[in-house]
This record gives C-alpha cells, structure tokens and sequence, in this order.
C-alpha cells in the first residue's frame, strides 16, 4: 500500500546532524549554505523534523520506498510532501479506517516550529491541521 504524507511542517531533510558550523562551513543536503549558529539551528531542527516523522513512520511497519520530502508553495503556504510504502495493508487499520493507527501515532507529537513554514504549524502535529495522509 502506498502512502501520501502532507503537511504544513517543515520536515525537510537537512541531513544537518551534531556537527556544530564551527566546525566547518558547509552547504546541507538542502542547499542551504550553513555559516552561523542562526543557520546551523535551522538547519538542525528541519532534519530534527524529519527524523520524527521516519521515526513515527516505523512505530508499527518498516516504510519502503521512503521518499525524500519536497516542498511547494501552495495556494497560501507551503507544503511538504512525501510517500512511502508498507507491505501488509492492514497494518496500519483500526475499524474501517486504513489509516488510523499511522494517524493516532502522528497526533500530538511535538514538533520543532518556526523554521521556514508560512502557516502556523503550532508546536505538535495535529491531523488534519497540520499534517494529512492519504493512501495512492
């Protein structure tokens, strides 16, 4: 079963782990070129970001065919995108809802915010306020 996660979140994917800009300047997987502590921190938290929702991805079912996030400006804010897949589809099913567990697990789980989001995502992903998913 294949899987469609969007959201207004900033979960891109930095690759911006503990390395400190001090270290070295560099650019990150982003693009983003990291010289300062401001930049490093943004940097961080988006990749922060992402290691939740891959982390939440793998509570219950190993996601194949994880994509990389993309973000695009939508009517109003932007967007990230990604997809994923899982191999037993039922795994993720609570009464008729295909999806329900992956959206129980999503709700409520702190985010880091105020990174380059044009909507108030808040401080935790809300379903259906800040983050949706639907099945390809």
């Amino acid at each position: 079963m294949k899987i469609q996660l969007k959201t207004t979140v900033d979960i891109t994917a930095t690759g911006t782990t503990h390395r400190k800009w001090q270290d070295i300047e560099y650019t990150d997987h982003a693009g983003q070129h990291i010289n300062s502590a401001e930049s490093w921190g943004r940097s961080r938290n988006q990749q922060r970001n992402w290691e939740t929702v891959v982390q939440l991805l793998g509570l219950r079912t190993q996601p194949i065919n994880l994509a990389l996030p993309s973000c695009v400006d939508a009517q109003l804010d932007k967007v990230w995108t990604t997809t994923f897949e899982v191999e037993t589809p039922d795994v993720l099913l609570l009464g008729n809802d295909k999806l329900a567990l992956l959206k129980q697990d999503f709700e409520g789980v702190p985010i880091m915010h105020n990174l380059t989001e044009t909507a108030n995502a808040g401080s935790m992903f809300v379903i259906n306020g800040n983050i949706w998913f639907t099945e390809l």
